[in-house]
């Protein structure tokens, strides 16, 4: 069975207790390469989400960004949408090889033009159309933002019957503003812990670094024709 070395750089919720999983592929001298791309997914879950059966690792370690991960994989999925996805077997478990440290991001920005901007659509989400137009596309990039901060607040969903407390990530990538949902469950806990009162406006955190941060910055599978774009991970530059 193929393995893939991997340099986690997202693992974030996705449909509980499914998780979501991303990073660079790494060389055999563990030097990770830029635009390559690998997120391992399911292929028995609607959306690809990798449950705790598709993810066991030796010894019981947890993932987290920055380790550097054996994965074990059948095959690419062939998606135009999402070219990075590999699909994983459960015959065999994962192994975390190595952990690098905040030194490697810097060498791993991006810098895309945009971040799937599509006219006359909310920065979050962009057509499946529109994706599955576009040349030498890609679903995942690691980017710098600057006037980066958390939008908190708390809305009552009507059809859940309960308030909720609301999270978005905004921040400006080459003149444009983008306002993101946060899936990364480490920096959520870490900096999103005061929400106002359900009767009171959203406020606006800044982050203790200021802008010395990246964003692993994802798509979401299609879902009625459209992508979500997510903030899968915020990481402390060094």
């Amino acid at each position: 069975m193929p393995r893939k070395r991997v340099l986690v750089l997202a693992n974030s919720h996705k449909k509980q207790p499914g998780r979501c999983i991303a990073g660079v592929e790494v060389t055999a001298k563990n030097a990770p390469k830029i635009g390559q791309w690998l997120r391992p997914i399911s292929q028995d879950q609607a959306e690809g989400e990798l449950l705790p059966q598709h993810r066991k690792v030796k010894d019981g370690a947890q993932i987290r960004p920055l380790d550097i991960v054996s994965v074990p994989v059948t095959e690419n999925v062939q998606s135009a949408a999402h070219p990075e996805d590999w699909f994983v077997t459960t015959e065999e478990s994962w192994e975390v090889v190595a952990t690098l440290d905040e030194s490697t991001l810097p060498g791993l920005i991006e810098t895309p033009r945009n971040l799937w901007l599509q006219a006359k659509k909310s920065t979050d989400r962009v057509s499946a159309e529109f994706i599955a137009a576009s040349a030498e596309h890609q679903s995942i990039f690691l980017i710098k933002p600057t006037n980066l901060r958390l939008r908190l607040w708390r809305e009552y969903n009507s059809w859940k019957g309960y308030t909720q407390k609301k999270l978005r990530v905004v921040f400006d990538y080459n003149g444009t503003t983008y306002d993101l949902s946060l899936t990364d469950p480490i920096a959520s806990q870490k900096y999103a812990k005061t929400f106002p009162a359900e009767d009171e406006p959203a406020i606006e955190v800044k982050l203790p670094q200021g802008d010395n941060y990246v964003l692993c910055v994802s798509l979401t599978p299609a879902l009625n024709g459209i992508h979500y774009k997510v903030v899968a991970t915020i990481l402390d530059l060094p």
